[in-house]
């Protein structure tokens, strides 16, 4: 079967790129379509400027937010390494993106003349690459216009592997890593087509790849777009409170029709009884919620895809003018007093649980100072669920699985301390 690896340690940094030149046309180069639909987008920006229209800018990470699952959850690595094509790949990514974000670009698109897409995803293994095949690591390079700021830009112009891998200059790379990150790139390219399609795009998105913290400030000045009106959507808590991050939860399980769309796809495309066993026990080190398989008493292995149990709508920021700095006096038109309560008490937290009250008390009144903290997710869940004990257990009043909400209150619980407690906005 292919060689893939899990990816490397995420602690690895890069020495600071001192080149200086803008990469605003990154994704232009050979590529008319895309140079003209910019070109086209700059003139309506300037034309607007004065009566506060104009571009804006969607950034949006890609693993658990943009896309389903970290990478995937090993579906598309399963996919490669029994061999299937491109194209099943590229199916299988455009049933795994997230039913959250048309909704979210036509929003953009309602306030903005124009709206850009800009990829930006932290894979630390895409800049140094730790080889499981020589135990070592070394920096990956490409073309030189492609780094800055210790980040690599994948323009649009690039449409394949090759198109990447023929403007590699790094180290001489063994066979079996060699395919190892052509796999990677591979799934990087299936998730950016994925997009293109589910938005409609004209131009595929440039793809910022960054080895550590998300840097929107250097980013937004390598590629020429004003921060101003660009907002990150991202499911790490880490960026929270950042005037221009959303914080999503992440994206660890699908709708129902999408789910049951998914596994029919990869029975049909992989039909789970013929996997490998070593792929199989490959799948099967991954976390018991993340495994992409599952296997009865009998032994027989079947596809495994959590399917979603509530509704959840993202929430479309305000473009106005002056909306970065509306947002860092608190005084952004998101209502997240309003989204976290709706968030929290969807979720079970806060009811019948003094401390959970206490907490989204205290949480929500934060929120007030800084509204980027809490304005990301805002869940509309059908059946009412109650908490029970200090947030240990979770019921639904009508049926469902009593696991998978303790496992999503869990994971709201989680996701809602590490927010408060690392946002600048709480210190």
């Amino acid at each position: 079967g292919t060689s893939v690896t899990r990816g490397g340690s995420r602690l690895f940094g890069r020495e600071r790129l001192l080149r200086q030149s803008s990469l605003g046309d990154i994704g232009l180069r050979g590529d008319a379509s895309c140079r003209d639909a910019v070109l086209q987008g700059r003139e309506r920006d300037s034309a607007a400027q004065a009566q506060g229209g104009g571009n804006a800018t969607l950034i949006l990470d890609l693993d658990e937010t943009s896309i389903y699952g970290n990478d995937g959850n090993d579906l598309p690595i399963s996919l490669q390494w029994m061999g299937r094509p491109t194209e099943d790949i590229r199916q299988l990514y455009k049933l795994l993106v997230s039913p959250y974000l048309r909704e979210v670009y036509d929003g953009f698109q309602q306030q903005a003349q124009g709206v850009s897409v800009v990829v930006y995803s932290r894979r630390p293994q895409m800049l140094t690459y730790k080889s499981s095949f020589r135990g070592t690591s070394f920096e990956l390079r490409y073309h030189p216009d492609w780094h800055s700021n210790d980040q690599v830009y994948f323009p649009s112009s690039v449409h394949t592997v090759d198109d990447i891998m023929a403007q590699y200059t790094g180290p001489p790379l063994l066979p079996e890593e060699d395919t190892d990150i052509r796999s990677s790139l591979e799934r990087l390219l299936a998730a950016r087509s994925a997009l293109v399609s589910e938005l409609g795009l004209s131009c595929p998105p440039v793809i910022t790849i960054t080895g550590g913290i998300k840097d929107l400030e250097a980013t937004s000045r390598d590629m020429g777009f004003t921060l101003g009106k660009a907002f990150l959507y991202d499911d790490n808590v880490d960026l929270a409170g950042h005037p221009n991050v959303i914080t999503v939860l992440p994206v660890q399980s699908l709708p129902e029709e999408r789910s049951r769309a998914v596994l029919e796809f990869m029975e049909e495309r992989l039909p789970a009884r013929l996997l490998d066993t070593e792929l199989v026990d490959f799948l099967l080190e991954s976390k018991p919620a993340e495994r992409a398989i599952q296997v009865d008493q009998r032994g027989d292995v079947t596809w495994r895809l959590p399917t979603q149990q509530h509704k959840v709508k993202w929430v479309v920021p305000s473009l106005a003018a002056g909306a970065a700095k509306s947002a860092r006096d608190g005084e952004l038109e998101l209502q997240p007093r309003q989204h976290f309560k709706q968030q929290a008490q969807h979720a079970g937290v806060g009811r019948g649980a003094p401390m959970g009250a206490g907490r989204l008390e205290a949480a929500s009144m934060r929120a007030h100072v800084c509204p980027s903290l809490f304005s990301p997710v805002t869940p509309d869940i059908e059946d009412s669920m109650r908490m029970r004990g200090h947030g240990e257990e979770i019921v639904k009043d009508k049926g469902g699985s009593r696991d998978d909400m303790n496992a999503a209150a869990e994971a709201l619980r989680l996701h809602l301390e590490a927010v408060a407690a690392r946002s600048e906005c709480l210190r």
